[in-house]
């Protein structure tokens, strides 16, 4: 296939490839100018295509790779289930009901949610690990699906927000043998420094990119973290319109993934939340209720600009 689904975005997306095969930098061009666009990873993984062969013949192999890779999301939703569950069969399903999907129609296209789809579910995954089971590697883990995710997706930079505070969230309210006596505010501290001490290199990481950014806000360049979508930084975070702009944008995808499955998930974190089987399922739970209403209210505020 080489007609145009969405001409402008995906023609976009051809230059930057072709910049990245003729200048081997990632940093954005277009005809040799930069273009604020930071969700490089896509065209990144079809700059070989562009590099090697004619506009039609890598628009081609394009979209044949495409079926691979956004089915490739079956693999990190396939380990999430088995992780919260422990069961084989409910990762297996959970694998198929990511692959087949209604967006695979995405794959006809040249748009960056090829990558983006499974580079989410990447980053979800080991974020998720990283709270459930503390340690080094975790937290480098869950650094390096962020950042695999913003450069898949710009707009999932609001995951990096999402991380600490589901970790504190997880720990705060996951009951466990070790809580100790004392005063309810007492206990609260206690766990909080439990969680600052058991994810010191993720910690330590969001101060460096907090002094980074706060260096960055002082000089009014905060916006050029995020490119192209910067507009939220310049005005309020909460324009007029913003919550029903926000409903319209949830019940879209509510209603495109056929509401059943959004009231189960959102009725069991809901409940996972409140109780402490897992610490997999507990983790999880929050990073849902969290991760969706930002989201949201992310794209809503962007699209009121």
């Amino acid at each position: 296939m080489t007609t145009w689904v969405v001409m402008t975005d995906e023609l976009q997306t051809t230059k930057l490839a072709t910049s990245i095969a003729d200048t081997g930098s990632l940093v954005p061009r277009i005809h040799g100018r930069y273009y604020a666009a930071l969700s490089q990873l896509y065209p990144l993984l079809i700059a070989p295509f562009y590099g090697l062969m004619t506009p039609p013949d890598a628009a081609t192999a394009t979209h044949a790779m495409n079926a691979f890779l956004l089915a490739s999301a079956a693999w990190p939703a396939y380990l999430l289930a088995r992780s919260l569950t422990a069961s084989r069969a409910a990762g297996y399903i959970a694998a198929a009901l990511t692959a087949f999907t209604p967006w695979l129609v995405l794959t006809t296209t040249l748009l960056t949610e090829n990558a983006a789809y499974p580079a989410f579910v990447w980053a979800v995954f080991l974020c998720n690990r990283a709270i459930a089971r503390p340690a080094a590697t975790g937290d480098l883990a869950a650094l390096a699906g962020l950042l695999l995710a913003f450069i898949a997706r710009t707009q999932f930079f609001v995951l990096a927000i999402v991380l600490p505070v589901a970790l504190l969230c997880h720990e705060l309210t996951f009951a466990s043998s070790d809580s100790g006596g004392g005063s309810r505010w007492a206990r609260l501290r206690a766990r909080a420094s439990k969680a600052v001490a058991s994810h010191r290199v993720l910690f330590s990481a969001y101060a460096v990119g907090g002094v980074v950014a706060a260096a960055l806000a002082a000089h009014g360049s905060l916006g050029s973290l995020v490119g192209n979508y910067a507009l939220p930084f310049g005005g309020d975070l909460l324009p007029s319109g913003i919550w029903h702009s926000a409903a319209a944008h949830l019940d879209r995808i509510v209603i495109g993934c056929g509401v059943l499955p959004f009231v189960l998930a959102f009725s069991w974190a809901l409940t996972a939340a409140g109780r402490s089987e897992r610490e997999e399922g507990h983790a999880f739970a929050w990073l849902l209720l969290l991760t969706i209403p930002l989201l949201t209210f992310e794209v809503a505020s962007f699209d009121l600009r």
